[in-house]
């Protein structure tokens, strides 16, 4: 006998079937690792049961086959196949899963090199895992032949577009998201706009992956359907704030032409827009009072307060922004928040404590 075959004789060789995303826990309901020859039959068995077509079932009995092949070589009892799976989110999370199930595998069956089949090419951070614990000598990625002929071929084709166009999610993607395309390219060349068609699908593109990735729409959706009153007054509180900045803004800068005088710019930009805006945050204060009096809550009374806070504020606000100007109304400011502060104390005594 030659040396070459005493090293045959003497290796333990383990054949490892890879199912990365954990198909055989999750369909088969099986526990991995599976050790051992009639173990890893039985699972094949339950997961072609529980999912004819799925392509895990026919890498595990590929890898029965390397099995038999390489057992014919170095004899049964330096043999020996295994299966271990990951998880289905993969990546990192499948890598440390199958590290710790092919530890436990090792550990019962110390190999000398490896065989790894799966039902497609092995992932690089796979491959690291297994090549740290054992050397391998061969990869046997078991790709299934879904068809041979013109026929079936067209049959497995129409069986994935009939589960797209089941799919409400993957329907709006693949045949909404194309229809909405050929629409917009159709209504711009009508326009006579032909030239601007690859800008208009862009910025179509572009707004669509930007409502996705943010989540816009479902964020929408969620506000429509939990605040009919806060939408509503949220808007209104929106318009008053920006039509009180533009009228203190204008304000202010006619002022600054005239006077040329920054601080009394500033001092007219606050008395300007302060006032309008206050008037926006009372009459939603308001419309939420209203809102929890008719529902008999107790809550209601939050508001209350909020409206006497909101004018308590501005008081002492508006007689700052006086003396911005007229130094000589300082009096006037300390007099205002003297007042602003009994009245927050006797507001919150009134209405600060609610039971909700």
């Amino acid at each position: 006998m030659e040396v070459g075959e005493k090293t045959a004789e003497k290796a333990k060789v383990i054949v490892i079937c890879v199912d990365e995303d954990a198909d055989i826990r999750s369909k088969a309901n099986v526990n991995t690792p599976v050790i051992g020859e009639k173990a890893v039959k039985n699972a094949a068995v339950k997961l072609a049961i529980a999912d004819p077509e799925d392509a895990d079932t026919n890498a595990i009995f590929g890898a029965i086959k390397a099995y038999y092949e390489i057992s014919e070589i170095y004899g049964k009892e330096n043999c020996e196949i295994a299966i271990i799976a990951g998880d289905p989110r993969r990546g990192a999370l499948a890598n440390l899963r199958l590290e710790k199930e092919l530890d436990t595998v090792l550990g019962k069956f110390k190999a000398d090199k490896a065989v790894i089949v799966s039902d497609s090419i092995v992932d690089e951070g796979v491959l690291s895992v297994i090549q740290s614990r054992v050397p391998i000598f061969s990869i046997n990625p078991v790709i299934v032949k879904h068809s041979k002929g013109l026929e079936e071929t067209l049959l497995v084709f129409s069986r994935y577009i009939k589960s797209v166009l089941r799919d409400p999610y993957l329907s709006r993607w693949f045949v909404g998201v194309p229809g909405i395309i050929l629409i917009l390219l159709t209504i711009v060349s009508i326009i006579g706009y032909g030239a601007y068609a690859g800008y208009a699908i862009l910025i179509f593109l572009g707004s669509l992956l930007l409502v996705k990735g943010f989540e816009l729409d479902i964020k929408v959706v969620e506000t429509v359907r939990a605040a009919k009153t806060d939408l509503i007054m949220g808007i209104i509180v929106v318009l008053f704030i920006v039509g009180g900045a533009y009228y203190g803004w204008m304000t202010a800068l006619a002022s600054y032409n005239k006077f040329g005088n920054l601080y009394l710019a500033i001092g007219e930009f606050i008395t300007g827009s302060g006032w309008i805006i206050a008037i926006g945050i009372s009459i939603m204060l308001v419309g939420k009072f209203i809102e929890e009096y008719i529902s008999q809550s107790l809550k209601y009374r939050v508001y209350l307060m909020g409206l006497a806070y909101t004018w308590l504020i501005w008081l002492p606000v508006h007689y700052l922004a006086l003396c911005l100007s007229h130094p000589e109304l300082v009096l006037y400011f300390i007099t205002s928040a003297v007042i602003s502060i009994i009245g927050a104390i006797v507001s919150y005594s009134i209405f600060g404590r609610v039971e909700t």
